[in-house]
């Protein structure tokens, strides 16, 4: 599977993904598809749906999670969003926000098409400014092209050694940190609250589901012992009975957050649920280098997404140009595939706020723009020339040191306004994990969604939503299935994306009525 793509930083097999590119815009020239883009189509109006005061807990703060607590408390539930560091720190706020709707394949299809038309939807909604469709192009850094009729008149794709060509007419774009943050302002307008806190652990209790629980499918939760605190810690800590509730979300300062209904969307950081809930989370954070030039008003008058072929310096970039005349540039090089200890405590990426740029792939992607791009790159120059001419004076008033001098030139140099770094969780077989947590009632994943986090994020918050409600709270008009334990019936067919499908499958002999064995087993 894939484990990179637009929108976010990354490295790919190069030769691989530049001819899968060709292929794609080819298609799209020809207007041939290869994939079947008739999807099952779900209507899903519900009524203001209450889940008799049952708390829902929504662990991060991302897209995923605030589009889970926004398409929740639209419909008056109760919802409590658990954030770390900050809405938006990670990837939400630091990716290139690419849309496109038609570049999905297999089970994606109706995520990304879904996933598209209802970005444009929520940009209207959500009042965002960010939110616009554009073209999209191949670009090659390796020679020099004449503008055509698409670009022409395209001034800040000139002066450079680059050559572009048409991908996709029917692309758009928006800035992820203003969507997230919208998503989540609107969700606390209904109620919603925000608690700062990390989340170390879980506590369970057992819990049978009942039989006949009414059209949400609830749960009744069994009293008595058996459960126990599920703090990631060996042992009786890693032991998961069968069919349990998670009753109590345990933060950093010690605190109990108690909860009927819990979802996690930690973005890479979901792998933390194996050591919670025993289950099987397979995926890492492919940490990588972003930059952004924030004069890039040259592009606003026609602007188009750029793809570029790996040059000299090891990048393939993806450059976006912003509505507000900022320039995201993405596909630097030099990934870090990140797992394991290094994302729980104690590891060196722990939490958003230490994911930081490299500076090797930042000089190389400088270099790269300045070679293809300099009406860009120039801008920036200039800029930081006219704010460091003051300060050179200053410096050397005040008797300023080499080290200031330096820095005064490497200002003047130019340079990207930002760097950053975030990561994207790719799961081992690059799709995305959404669903209820296996042996449990009323836990549930939504993460993974790797290159695409953006385009799938409010796509999959309000499959989820749509399932949480199925299952704890019901609709009234029953369109979507009280039982629906993988989510046939929600906004998106959840069922390709089941956490279920990473467990482990034991040699069942005997009768079985879908998921639960029924008689004797042999």
């Amino acid at each position: 599977p894939a484990r990179e793509g637009p929108h976010c930083t990354g490295e790919r097999s190069t030769a691989w993904f530049f001819h899968q590119r060709m292929i794609i815009a080819q298609r799209f020239l020809n207007h041939t598809h290869t994939h079947n883009t008739t999807t099952q189509q779900h209507t899903h109006t519900f009524s203001h749906t209450q889940m008799n005061g049952q708390r829902v807990v929504v662990v991060g703060g991302g897209i995923v999670g605030c589009s889970v607590a926004y398409f929740l408390a639209q419909r008056g539930v109760a919802v409590t969003l658990v954030e770390r560091t900050d809405i938006a720190a990670a990837a939400s706020g630091k990716a290139g926000g690419f849309l496109a709707r038609t570049w999905g394949s297999g089970d994606t299809v109706e995520l990304s098409e879904k996933g598209f038309d209802l970005h444009e939807e929520l940009s209207k909604t959500l009042g965002l400014s960010s939110f616009r469709k554009l073209v999209t192009l191949n670009a090659d850094g390796s020679r020099a092209g004449k503008p055509g009729s698409l670009t022409h008149g395209a001034a800040w794709l000139e002066g450079g050694v680059l050559a572009t060509s048409l991908m996709d007419k029917n692309t758009a774009q928006v800035t992820p940190a203003e969507i997230t943050h919208a998503l989540w302002q609107a969700a606390a307008a209904k109620g919603a609250t925000l608690v700062k806190q990390a989340v170390t652990g879980v506590k369970t209790a057992p819990a049978v589901a009942a039989a006949e629980a009414g059209k949400g499918g609830k749960a009744k939760r069994a009293g008595g012992g058996g459960g126990g605190s599920r703090d990631g810690s060996s042992g009786e800590g890693r032991t998961v009975e069968r069919h349990v509730a998670v009753t109590h979300v345990q933060l950093g300062n010690g605190e109990e957050l108690a909860a009927d209904v819990v979802v996690f969307a930690m973005g890479p950081w979901s792998v933390l649920v194996e050591d919670w809930l025993g289950c099987r989370v397979p995926m890492e954070g492919i940490k990588s280098t972003s930059i952004v030039y924030k004069e890039g008003r040259a592009t606003l008058e026609k602007p188009f997404a750029l793809f570029c072929a790996e040059d000299r310096n090891g990048c393939h970039l993806e450059v976006y140009p912003r509505p507000n005349g900022e320039v995201y540039v993405c596909g630097c090089g030099g990934s870090d595939y990140v797992k394991g200890a290094r994302l729980r405590a104690g590891g060196d990426c722990e939490a958003a706020d230490k994911v930081h740029a490299d500076p090797a792939r930042v000089k190389a992607a400088h270099a790269s723009m300045v070679s293809m791009l300099p009406a860009i790159t120039s801008a920036a120059a200039a800029t930081a020339a006219g704010k460091t001419e003051g300060s050179t004076s200053a410096a050397a008033a005040a008797g300023a040191g080499a080290d200031a001098k330096a820095s005064v030139k490497g200002a003047v140099a130019g340079g990207p306004d930002v760097t950053q770094a975030c990561m994207r969780p790719c799961p081992d077989d690059g799709q995305p994990i959404m669903g209820l947590v296996p042996d449990t009632t009323n836990a549930y994943l939504c993460a993974g969604h790797n290159c695409w986090g953006i385009l799938w994020g409010p796509a999959s918050g309000k499959a989820m939503a749509d399932l949480v409600l199925a299952r704890h709270g019901g609709s009234e008009n029953g369109d979507v299935d009280g039982d629906d334990e993988d989510g046939s019936s929600c906004f998106v067919d959840l069922r390709p994306f089941s956490p279920r499908r990473f467990m482990p499958r034991a040699a069942a002999r005997g009768r079985a009525k879908q998921h639960e064995q029924v008689g004797e087993q042999w």
